[in-house]
């Protein structure tokens, strides 16, 4: 069974409301219980507890999260809590007592070995109990200085780009409750749950991101300040190994992979690799998600390979070649050197190198009125002029000359394609 259809199951939402985050889910990313959670259909307790029974796990809520103890968490270094996803909570009431661990997902018996040998335990004295992805990244960047990326922070004084966020009603016990595991392959039946008490006082020295806006970090935007914008880093992906090389075969097939790929983020990989291996005079392609009024990093590629462009937020309330391509859903170009507004210029520089060349910025409408994503592409000025034998296209063919901005047309068509009909497979 999977998350959505337990849902359904359990009264709790509608095929339709599950068709509207797997939507979402095709255009911004993440998991499908974010994206509900975004959506304003559930809460972050509401999808913890529909993740524990979805796995028979023991479930991990805002009120553990508060109570955490900071020693303990300490001990787990940020490189395997990266790794696995998973934030230490406390140690329970229970004699011997054990460790709570919450995770996004269960955590294969390699994962409980490194982890258990970090915090000097055995593996079999960790309890992992699941929680929401969104409350995990948040406690990650929290307790161990891992910043989430931008897709997951929200604009300040920005209106979310759906229903309004809900609030959550947090309780001051502090529990974890473990679902019974399924009777059977059908949808799983809790009953009364059984509870494992936290040890310790029980105002804890954490915190959780609803606890109040003193503690919410909210999003950097390009164009904020000097500082900010210094912090906005271009650094190279971790990506698996079919996605490292560049496309390969005639520009036909490579235009088919991204209109047949699978999954969204194929697509958008796909895409980039296609337009740094085919363009001519290109130095950079990204791709940008439109949530509401900011644009989010998504994809990126140069010449040399992959670039990491998930701290890149651009608001789209300010005058920009960006917004205008949003606002007006038409392809806007303009040059390196001469561009208009100050925004432009820092996101010309948080993207690609700086001196002259062209920006072409390609919104892609997946209805009638509403951008939901750009490709941006900085080429060469003199792209255009170059010997067609300089850089042979993959699978033989050398690519003409000139054909840059009709090559970019032709991938945002084919990607344009590709969302379609993910969007499609999503509803049925």
């Amino acid at each position: 069974m999977r998350l959505g259809e337990l849902l359904v199951a359990d009264g709790r939402l509608t095929d339709e409301q599950i068709d509207q985050g797997l939507r979402a889910q095709v255009l911004w990313g993440g998991r499908l219980g974010s994206n509900l959670v975004e959506l304003g259909l559930l809460d972050l307790d509401e999808l913890s507890w529909a993740l524990a029974r979805l796995h028979g796990m023991p479930v991990a809520l805002a009120r553990h999260f508060a109570r955490t103890d900071a020693a303990l968490q300490q001990r787990l270094g940020p490189g395997l809590a990266d790794k696995w996803q998973c934030v230490p909570l406390a140690r329970l009431a229970e004699d011997p007592p054990r460790i709570g661990l919450a995770a996004i997902e269960p955590l294969p018996s390699e994962a409980l070995e490194e982890i258990a040998a970090q915090l000097g335990e055995a593996p079999e004295a960790l309890v992992v109990a699941v929680a929401a992805e969104m409350r995990i990244l948040y406690h990650l960047e929290l307790s161990y200085g891992l910043g989430r990326p931008a897709r997951y922070m929200r604009a300040r004084d920005a209106a979310p780009p759906e229903p309004p966020e809900p609030v959550s009603g947090e309780s001051s016990e502090v529990e974890i409750e473990l679902p019974p595991v399924a009777e059977s392959s059908s949808a799983p039946v809790v009953t009364e749950p059984s509870v494992l008490p936290l040890a310790g006082p029980e105002s804890g020295g954490g915190q959780d991101e609803i606890s109040g806006p003193e503690h919410r970090r909210y999003l950097p935007m390009v164009g904020d300040d000097e500082r900010r914008v210094g912090r906005i880093a271009i650094r190279r992906v971790k990506v698996y190994a079919e996605d490292q090389a560049p496309a390969t075969g005639t520009w036909p097939d490579a235009l088919r992979a991204i209109r047949r790929a699978q999954d969204r983020d194929r697509v958008g990989e796909l895409a980039v690799s296609t337009l740094t291996s085919f363009c001519l005079g290109l130095r950079v392609a990204a791709v940008l998600v439109v949530r509401g009024q900011v644009l989010i990093g998504w994809r990126g590629r140069h010449r040399e390979g992959p670039l990491d462009l998930r701290s890149i937020a651009v608001p789209l309330d300010h005058p920009s070649a960006v917004s205008e391509a949003v606002s007006t859903g038409r392809q806007v170009t303009h040059a390196l050197e001469e561009a208009g507004a100050d925004l432009d210029h820092r996101l010309a520089a948080a993207i690609g190198p700086t001196g002259r060349g062209q920006v072409l910025i390609s919104p892609i409408s997946l209805s009638e009125g509403r951008v939901s994503c750009i490709v941006y592409c900085q080429l060469d000025a003199l792209a255009d002029a170059r010997d067609e034998a300089e850089a042979p296209e993959p699978g033989g063919a050398a690519p003409e000359p000139g054909r840059d901005a009709e090559r970019i047309d032709s991938v945002v068509a084919s990607m344009r394609s590709a969302f379609l009909r993910l969007i499609r497979a999503a509803s049925r």
